[in-house]
C-alpha cells in the first residue's frame, strides 16, 4: 500500500461520512416533525426534541460552512500558486500541513452534532415512545 492508496481510502470514507452526516440530520429533522402536534395554525414540537433539532440543524450549518472555507481556502491558495508560478504551472508542490485544519473542524462537528442528535432521539424513542417495552 502506498500514501495514494491511503489517500484513496481516506477521501472515500470522509467524503460518504460527510453525504451520510448530512441525510442523517436531514432524516432526524423528519423524525422530529412526524411528531409534532399542532393547535390552528400553530405547530408544537415536544420540549425533549427541541435540542436533537437544534443538533441537527447544527449539523447542516457545520456541513455548508465545511465546503464554504474549503472552497474559500483551497481558492485563495491556488490564486497564491497562480501568482507565484503562472496560471499555467504544472508542476508538483506541497500544500502546507495546516491548510484543511478549518475544513477538518467542520467536518467533525458536522459528524459530532449528527450522530449527538440521534443518540438524543433514540433516547426520546427509548423513553418516551415505550421503545423499551
Amino acid at each position: 500500500m502506498d500514501l495514494k492508496e491511503v489517500r484513496k481510502a481516506y477521501y472515500g470514507y470522509s467524503g460518504k461520512a460527510s453525504d451520510v452526516a448530512r441525510q442523517a440530520s436531514f432524516a432526524g429533522i423528519a423524525i422530529i416533525w412526524i411528531f409534532k402536534s399542532q393547535e390552528g395554525a400553530r405547530f408544537a414540537i415536544p420540549e425533549e426534541l427541541i435540542q436533537p433539532m437544534v443538533l441537527f440543524i447544527a449539523a447542516l450549518a457545520a456541513d455548508l460552512l465545511h465546503y464554504i472555507f474549503g472552497s474559500i481556502i483551497w481558492g485563495v491558495y491556488n490564486k497564491v500558486l497562480e501568482k507565484q508560478h503562472g496560471v499555467n504551472f504544472e508542476g508538483k508542490f506541497e500544500a502546507p500541513s495546516k491548510i484543511n485544519w478549518p475544513t477538518l473542524v467542520f467536518f467533525s462537528l458536522k459528524l459530532g452534532l449528527s450522530f449527538s442528535g440521534f443518540v438524543l432521539l433514540f433516547q426520546y424513542g427509548y423513553y418516551e415512545l415505550g421503545i423499551n417495552g
